[in-house]
C-alpha cells in the first residue's frame, strides 16, 4: 500500500480530508523514527 492509498483510506474511513490525514500519517511517522532513534 502506498502513502497516497494510506491517505485516501484514512481520510474516507474517518471522514477527514485527505491533507488532514496525510499530515496525521506524517506526524506519526516522525514519532515512529524519533522513538526508534532512543
Amino acid at each position: 500500500m502506498t502513502q497516497a492509498q494510506m491517505t485516501a483510506y484514512l481520510a474516507d474511513k474517518v471522514g477527514i480530508s485527505k491533507r488532514q490525514a496525510k499530515s496525521i500519517l506524517d506526524e506519526l511517522n516522525e514519532l515512529v523514527v524519533r522513538q526508534l532513534k532512543q
